[in-house]
């Protein structure tokens, strides 16, 4: 995929990146390891962030395909399955 905006870009990889967690971490369940804590995912910018927590909604972001959202869901849960968190210089 071509990303139009760099706030783009970040959604795609983080989308990619908690689908990949969140279908490890159902394969560690049926392994029969239980998964207590949600997999951290490390972002360098807080915009990735605010989006998925849904603390802003900018207009700069409508072109976003939808699929990519998922990530919110995966984090707004009871027992979310993945966190995300800034690195920090």
């Amino acid at each position: 995929m071509i990303a139009i905006s760099s706030t783009e870009g970040e959604s795609y990889s983080v989308s990619q990146c908690a689908l990949n967690c969140v279908y490890l971490r159902r394969i560690m369940e049926l392994l029969g390891y239980e998964q207590t804590t949600p997999t951290l995912i490390a972002q360098d910018k807080n915009t990735r962030i605010f989006l998925v927590k849904g603390s802003g909604v900018y207009v700069h972001t409508k072109h976003v395909n939808t699929r990519f959202h998922q990530v919110r869901e995966f984090a707004a849960r009871d027992k979310p399955e993945v966190k995300l968190y800034k690195i920090t210089e």
